[in-house]
């Protein structure tokens, strides 16, 4: 077996098919689709079923354990030379596989590819692909993870795979793409474009930014053990409210993004106000992680 297309899934129902469509209409010799779904309490399970007469091949795990632990899994029970990793709501084009396949030909140990948000026309995930844009498209070296993520099995292992100490989907990869990083070839190739969904209502779109916050707190002060200080909270709280409350800085920043908006200076407000959702998300979020933590090493 080549390829092995891996999709950790929680509460995937709405999203999952258009990802099953796009993965089993690969155009490629030799791959397999596996789903290790994370004890989804929605019917995510019963519509992966009904793809296993296309080949797909389900491990329903029995308690949640986050996204980090279900990726684990999967790569160990991956028949693939190579894993590509989706998240649920990732869309492939036909002739990814052949496309990545020429770099591990060539001997890539992982790939990284572009990525475009699907529903642009919102503002939310407007804001994800001008923010990508403002990031990364000057300085791709700085990127280790993406949308579409490959890489060769047994390296993926050899790192000790997604550190699970994180909760949920929010700070495991950059981890462990700086594992990679350190040890394995890597390839980048924009070329090569996948497309996903970001949340586009306040409520999705809130959620994940908070759950990014929570992620940076278990990076900061879980993986890295730095000191629990309330000062350095305090300090961060006060920096959120400076940012926000000033309001200049979220429409300076907002300038910034609008030359990657197709819509150009009609989007200054809408992505300053993504912005500011961004920044306070975030602060909410790392509190709630500095706490947890907090709590558990008492």
């Amino acid at each position: 077996m080549k390829l092995t297309v891996l999709i950790p899934t929680y509460n995937e129902a709405q999203d999952i098919r258009p990802t099953l469509d796009a993965a089993c209409a690969l155009d490629f010799d030799s791959f397999e689709v596996l789903v290790v779904d994370d004890a989804s309490k929605d019917n995510t399970c019963a519509v992966v079923r009904a793809y296993e007469p296309k080949g797909v091949r389900l491990l329903a795990l029995e308690q949640n354990g986050g996204v980090a632990r279900a990726r684990n899994i999967g790569l160990r029970q991956a028949r693939g030379e190579v894993t590509v990793i989706l998240n649920a709501d990732v869309q492939l084009p036909k002739a990814f596989a052949k496309k990545i396949w020429q770099y591990y030909e060539k001997g890539a140990d992982y790939v990284l590819v572009e990525a475009h948000v699907s529903n642009y026309d919102k503002v939310f995930p407007r804001y994800v692909q001008t923010m990508h844009h403002y990031q990364y498209s000057d300085h791709p070296e700085v990127i280790e993870w993406t949308e579409g993520y490959s890489c060769r099995t047994q390296a993926a292992l050899a790192v000790g795979g997604f550190p699970e100490v994180f909760p949920g989907a929010s700070g495991e990869d950059a981890i462990f793409g700086d594992e990679m990083k350190a040890r394995f070839k890597r390839v980048w190739a924009p070329e090569i474009v996948v497309e996903h969904i970001a949340p586009d209502t306040l409520d999705g779109y809130w959620k994940q930014r908070v759950g990014r916050g929570r992620g940076s707190a278990y990076r900061v002060f879980g993986h890295e053990k730095q000191p629990l200080s309330d000062l350095r909270m305090a300090k961060t709280w006060l920096g959120t409210a400076l940012l926000i409350g000033t309001i200049v800085p979220m429409l300076w920043h907002s300038a910034k993004l609008v030359k990657y908006s197709k819509y150009g200076w009609a989007d200054w407000l809408p992505l300053a106000w993504a912005h500011t959702l961004d920044i306070a998300g975030w602060q909410v979020g790392f509190w709630q992680g500095f706490q947890e933590l907090k709590s558990s090493r008492k």
